[in-house]
């Protein structure tokens, strides 16, 4: 007999503990800067990230994300990651991406939330790049 997968065993993809700041915002018209929230990021993985935040997202919510991760340009293969890191400011520039809440938990001191959430759209440039970053970070994580 074989044991059922645990949620974490059905990923895709490996999540890899990272701590960095988020910015988000709820998809949804009328769209407002105001409504945008820092959050901070728990583990990334090729296909979305968790991460904490003040406030409830539904499942199937969309949101806008900007993710700060430092030196995940400098595997571009463009000029940008040239520009950046020729200046010593790799990763002035976030992440985007658009994602889709896939869970939700409330933290036990009912201050914040966990969520996870699965990339929908990113561009392809910078979704290479961030698959040779996590591929970087795999590697030194495991040393």
């Amino acid at each position: 007999m074989t044991q059922a997968r645990t949620d974490y065993d059905k990923r895709d993809y490996p999540r890899l503990p990272k701590e960095v700041s988020v910015t988000l915002a709820k998809l949804e018209y009328p769209f407002s800067t105001e409504a945008e929230e820092s959050g901070t990021l728990k583990n990334i993985a090729k296909g979305g990230i968790g991460l904490v935040v003040a406030h409830a997202y539904e499942t199937g919510s969309r949101l806008s994300l900007k993710i700060n991760l430092k030196g995940w340009r400098r595997y571009m293969k463009n000029v940008a990651s040239i520009v950046d890191d020729s200046a010593g400011t790799v990763a002035t520039t976030p992440l985007t991406a658009i994602a889709e809440v896939v869970w939700m938990n409330p933290l036990p001191d009912g201050n914040a939330y966990e969520i996870g959430v699965k990339f929908l759209d990113i561009y392809e440039d910078e979704y290479n790049a961030l698959k040779k970053y996590l591929e970087n970070l795999a590697d030194y994580l495991a040393k």
